[in-house]
């Protein structure tokens, strides 16, 4: 009953759904919604960044989207952030998850808002340019073949 889960969650709200949305369902439910709107990396990276966020959430218990609010949102980002990532990998992941939190505001199983509620953190311009160095010979190669197929 909704007031069992309202004891059990402390929510003040009604649930959205009487039944509950892992978030294993619903992160596969936003990847086939996803399917045709992304290109094929970004889906991939979509599914990679927010598995993170499944396997945190069996971590904890999390087992009900219905109990995502700002405090989840920031126990998860802090939860990333000690993952010894490098700053941009931390912005992208939330930047993933905060969409996806809103697709679940648009289907009712987040309450609306939420995902205004999750602070992307600010990366230097330094940080988010890799400091790799090719090779000569491999530039070489890489502009020999731009040459070549241009």
């Amino acid at each position: 009953s909704s007031s069992a889960h309202q004891a059990v969650t402390g929510r003040l709200t009604q649930p959205m759904y009487d039944e509950i949305i892992r978030p294993q369902t619903a992160v596969e439910q936003y990847l086939e919604a996803r399917r045709h709107e992304l290109a094929e990396a970004s889906h991939r990276d979509h599914g990679y960044r927010l598995k993170k966020f499944v396997l945190w959430a069996d971590d904890v218990g999390l087992d009900d989207m219905r109990d995502i609010d700002g405090r989840t949102c920031e126990q998860f980002k802090t939860h990333r952030a000690s993952q010894d990532l490098s700053p941009n990998t931390v912005r992208n992941h939330l930047m993933t998850f905060r969409v996806f939190v809103r697709w679940s505001e648009a289907n009712e199983y987040v309450v609306p808002g939420t995902a205004d509620k999750i602070r992307i953190p600010q990366v230097r311009e330094s940080d988010r340019a890799r400091d790799e160095h090719l090779e000569h010979e491999t530039m070489q190669n890489v502009v020999g073949a731009l040459m070549k197929y241009d």
